[in-house]
């Protein structure tokens, strides 16, 4: 997206945010789609209990019952799910490495093999939820995405009319609900958490945010409790980016448009710090795995301790990611 559009987009985010709802015309009606809140998310919560147990009482079966009987067919087997769980500690266990690295050459490595478990995860759900057609849960999912729909639609800027009465939105036809569905999606697809993180370090937020950020609450004003989700994230982001922009020390130019590497850097920036505190309370200091390259790059003297190769030749020259994780957990 170039810089111009950006800028725009931003603006007309920030505004849907405070606003509380995004607007869009259809047929050449004005449509508010309303952004929903906690109090709103009980009520969808609610819904699909009342949902889900109907289905549930009419003789649908559970997602716990449909895994039994995979179970017992040999489709899906109890191995097969436990091996979720078991990709997701893997899963787990290279975000701890990595959280606690300080070595770029060491976190490529680890960030390379967390995208190749990542997907090997996703892949393995795929293959679940395929398996998983006809449950209650299914059902009551179903159900729900129209649910939210209708509880979006509203026909008046304070949110008060529906566009639909509940009468009218159930005879709606397959294709009208996909043409409200797809003008809906229309309507938000800039609502991401990747546009509200850049909207908080944006100038435009922040020419607003810094004149309340002693006091957040003021900012949308009225019950936190009430605000909307977007509303929360924005602030909490806002928070975030302040605090690494009045803290952390020369933040490369390249970045400080970049949400995302910011927080990397200033994650990195306080293991840096971390370790210099360290090194500068010890006659002998290393970081594990760190060349003398990499210990002057991060603006520490090696003065000892183990290297990467050494601890290798313990394991037998042969370093795996578990045995990775296993350095850094030491």
């Amino acid at each position: 997206m170039k810089h111009e559009d950006l800028d725009r987009t931003l603006n007309r985010v920030f505004l849907e945010v405070c606003q509380g709802f995004s607007q869009t015309a259809i047929n050449g009606r004005d449509i508010y789609i309303k952004h929903f809140s906690i109090k709103d998310q009980v009520g969808i919560d609610v819904f699909y209990k009342r949902i889900y147990d109907k289905a549930q009482k009419e003789g649908l079966p559970t997602e716990k019952d449909r895994l039994e009987f995979l179970n017992k067919e040999g489709t899906w087997t109890s191995e097969s799910e436990g091996e979720i769980a078991q990709k997701e500690n893997y899963i787990a266990g290279l975000e701890r490495s990595l959280a606690k690295l300080v070595v770029e050459s060491q976190q490529k490595q680890i960030k390379n093999a967390l995208k190749d478990a990542r997907k090997n995860l996703e892949e393995h759900l795929e293959e679940r939820e395929g398996l998983l057609e006809g449950t209650c849960e299914k059902y009551a999912s179903s159900k729900l995405n129209n649910f939210i729909l209708y509880k979006s639609l509203c026909a008046d800027p304070l949110l008060e009319v529906p566009v639909f009465s509940r009468e009218e939105f159930g005879e709606l036809s397959s294709m009208d609900l996909v043409s409200w569905l797809m003008a809906y999606s229309d309507a938000t697809k800039d609502l991401t958490v990747e546009m509200l993180k850049k909207l908080a370090i944006s100038g435009t937020f922040a020419n607003y945010f810094n004149l309340c950020a002693d006091s957040p609450p003021s900012f949308f004003g009225g019950n936190v409790h009430d605000w909307t989700f977007f509303q929360v994230n924005l602030i909490n982001y806002g928070k975030i980016f302040k605090s690494i922009f009045e803290n952390i020390k020369n933040i490369p130019e390249s970045i400080k448009d970049d949400p995302d590497a910011l927080i990397e850097y200033s994650s990195q920036e306080a293991k840096r710090q971390e370790h210099q505190e360290r090194g500068e309370n010890k006659d002998a200091y290393s970081v594990m795995g760190a060349s003398k390259k990499d210990m002057a790059k991060m603006g520490l003297e090696q003065k000892g301790g183990v290297d990467l190769h050494e601890f290798a030749s313990k394991r037998g020259d042969s370093l795996g990611i578990e045995d990775f994780i296993d350095m850094q957990e030491q």
